[in-house]
């Protein structure tokens, strides 16, 4: 009989620290101390952004009782913990605040954080793959446990508009109709070098481009939906330049370009004719923009 009651006591011991193992892996408590706030998020929430434009988001760090311990951001391109928001220059793991951030410590349970960050093209990217949001993850422990917020930013959906034939028409150096320009496909027929038989063709409103093959552009405007990120693909893959020369009537051959957009998007550009005509030249370009999506 005793060797039952040492045995039955020996495993309720054991079921107890099984227990408090248990409890030491879990998640900690939501501390009913603790509050984030964040009066403001530049751009709201719903409104689009796109890369390489600045997000900011305000956060008030209180606790009514205790200390402020420990506090993290998680999200795309972000992801740090100071384990002492009271004290970041002794942080083990950092040296101060993230660049770029700011931090102004008010009392031990009340610091103010400003997160700032700068969208890249890829979190664009990442972003439109999954639920279309960038989301940033903000939590805050005190002894008492812990509470998290989050700040989301909305990111453009983009799909191909119809493909559009036009042409361009070349007059003169000192043109300004506007018949040598197309703002949507990004292009400007520029100007002719009739030695060499070719035409000059130029970014207009567009920051640069880049020359591919017939492969690359038919596999792009054949992406539709996940566009954004096959225009991106190629773009990133090959050598930027502000313009492409065009061989004129029988020295003309197909080429093919992905312009980068002032706006962020792309346009995809089939360059199909180019004619030294008596008086005004002409370029047949065949093109395909990435603009938003409507559904």
């Amino acid at each position: 009989m005793k060797n039952l009651t040492f045995y039955l006591c020996l495993f309720v011991a054991f079921i107890f620290t099984l227990s408090s193992c248990s409890d030491d892996d879990g998640d900690l408590p939501i501390s009913e101390t603790l509050e984030i706030n964040i009066p403001n998020q530049d751009p709201e929430e719903g409104v689009a952004v796109i890369a390489g434009q600045q997000i900011t988001v305000a956060l008030q760090l209180r606790s009514t009782d205790n200390n402020l311990e420990t506090f993290s951001i998680n999200g795309p391109g972000i992801d740090i913990t100071y384990e002492d928001i009271l004290d970041t220059d002794d942080d083990e793991n950092l040296e101060g605040i993230r660049p770029g951030d700011t931090y102004d410590q008010v009392n031990k349970q009340s610091v103010n954080y400003t997160m700032n960050y700068t969208v890249s093209t890829q979190d664009i990217e990442t972003a439109i793959a999954n639920d279309g949001t960038l989301t940033y993850l903000y939590t805050l422990t005190d002894k008492d446990g812990e509470i998290t917020a989050e700040a989301k930013f909305t990111v453009p959906q983009y799909a191909f508009t119809d493909e559009q034939s036009i042409t361009l028409i070349y007059k003169s150096i000192n043109q300004t109709d506007g018949e040598n320009q197309s703002e949507e496909a990004g292009i400007e027929y520029s100007g002719n070098d009739v030695a060499a038989n070719i035409g000059e063709m130029m970014v207009f409103s567009a920051t640069d481009m880049v020359e591919v093959s017939q492969e690359v552009y038919d596999a792009v405007t054949a992406a539709d939906t996940d566009s954004f990120s096959a225009a991106n693909t190629a773009y990133e893959d090959g050598s930027k330049i502000s313009d492409i020369a065009i061989g004129a009537d029988a020295d003309f051959e197909a080429k093919y370009v992905v312009v980068k957009k002032e706006e962020g998007q792309f346009s995809v550009v089939h360059f199909e004719d180019l004619e030294f005509a008596p008086g005004d030249n002409r370029a047949s370009i065949n093109f395909k923009l990435i603009g938003l999506a409507t559904n």
